[in-house]
């Protein structure tokens, strides 16, 4: 497969912070390990169907990782779906985090 389309999470988004009072800072890191540069990268609510987009710039380039803020950091929930789009048109599998746990993800 030229891209692996399922993602291992080495680490947790500790950006997308949940309701608790020890939210974690509204930052997280984004590895790209695949051999193709991500172009777009978004994120919804776990059971919503309205995407939601980061801001990356001219994209992640493959083998480098990048640093991302969370726009609305008081959101409230903990679990979303993400999904990236890389430079050849490919779609990643959508996949959830709990980012109440989580911090960094890494796209393999």
């Amino acid at each position: 497969m030229k891209k692996m389309k399922g993602f291992l999470m080495t680490a947790v988004i500790s950006a997308l912070v949940c309701g608790s009072l020890w939210a974690a800072p509204a930052t997280f890191t984004v590895t790209n390990d695949t051999d193709a540069k991500i172009v777009k990268l978004f994120a919804r609510e776990k059971g919503t169907t309205q995407w939601n987009f980061f801001s990356i710039g001219s994209g992640i380039a493959a083998g480098s990782e990048t640093k991302l803020q969370w726009n609305d950091p008081d959101e409230g929930e903990c679990e979303w779906e993400f999904m990236a789009v890389f430079a050849d048109g490919e779609k990643s599998n959508v996949f959830t985090v709990d980012t109440c746990e989580e911090h960094d993800i890494v796209f393999e």
